[in-house]
């Protein structure tokens, strides 16, 4: 029988990645870019949630919209030079990024270096149960977080994004600024990268370099293009998939990295929008059944 704090820890996990899937399905999904840097966000965030809480002791809610700011302009800053990249380039270029912050994350003193940032406080949201009050909070976050991206889905944002996605010189010439559209779309994936990984840190207490490598960004971009392209039960499905399997098939955990892979060759050869993306067959079926 499962025990309700294993129970509850696992669905905090599904919260913090459903939250992750949704910012890189704005950039993958949405805008049609392809990112390799998402970890280094994750983490990102949650370092400045580990200076923040241990160093210089901010309130844990006021420290979580500080990162969303701070990354959201970081995001945009460093999403710029890959402007007039192609994809194939711009997944080169966002590996690199991902793999130099990673680097520079075990080097910072400020960082806590190879060792990390120990002794991140557990949020204490409600003491006489404060396992299952952070849960409650981390998918309100969620619900709030799902509620930004149905809100810039269904704005003229959302319509330019999938424009430069379809066809960006036809974008271009409709009088679509898809440099600020671009760039709009990593500052926002990345500061929902950044919001996961300060709840991750919160969560098992510790922000360590090592725990924000490509295989993280993989993991990501697998999450997405299984779950399904640009839409928000794509995200939650590809989470599901990817917390929960690996719990029941642990005997084959250390393998991990090889299937992701494997899901995103056979995804991308047969069914490149995933099992609930906007274009795939399941997700058409699903509308027009409840229409």
């Amino acid at each position: 029988m499962i025990s309700t704090g294993y129970l509850s820890s696992l669905l905090i996990e599904l919260g913090i990645f459903f939250i992750f899937a949704l910012g890189t399905n704005i950039i993958v999904g949405l805008a049609g870019q392809v990112t390799i840097a998402q970890a280094a966000f994750f983490g990102l965030g949650g370092f400045l949630a580990g200076i923040f809480s241990t160093q210089l002791h901010i309130n844990f809610f006021v420290s979580l919209a500080l990162i969303f700011i701070i990354i959201f302009v970081l995001g945009g800053l460093l999403g710029m030079p890959s402007l007039r990249l192609s994809r194939d380039y711009l997944a080169i270029f966002t590996l690199g990024l991902g793999i130099f912050l990673q680097d520079l994350f075990s080097h910072l003193s400020i960082f806590g270096g190879t060792y990390g940032i120990v002794n991140i406080p557990f949020p204490q949201i409600f003491p006489l149960n404060p396992l299952f009050g952070y849960l409650i909070i981390v998918w309100i976050i969620a619900i709030l977080l799902t509620m930004l991206f149905i809100l810039i889905d269904k704005s003229w944002i959302g319509l330019s994004l999938r424009s430069v996605r379809e066809n960006e010189m036809a974008a271009k010439s409709l009088g679509i600024n898809f440099v600020k559209i671009k760039i709009f779309a990593f500052a926002i994936g990345s500061a929902y990268a950044g919001i996961a990984g300060a709840l991750f840190v919160h969560f098992i207490g510790i922000a360590i370099y090592s725990s924000f490598g490509v295989d993280l960004s993989v993991m990501a971009l697998a999450m997405v293009i299984v779950g399904g392209l640009g839409t928000i039960i794509g995200s939650i499905v590809g989470a599901i998939l990817f917390i929960f399997l690996p719990e029941i098939l642990r005997f084959i955990s250390d393998y991990r990295i090889l299937i992701y892979g494997l899901l995103i060759i056979l995804f991308m050869r047969f069914d490149p929008f995933g099992l609930f993306g906007e274009k795939s067959k399941l997700y058409i079926k699903l509308k027009e059944l409840f229409r």
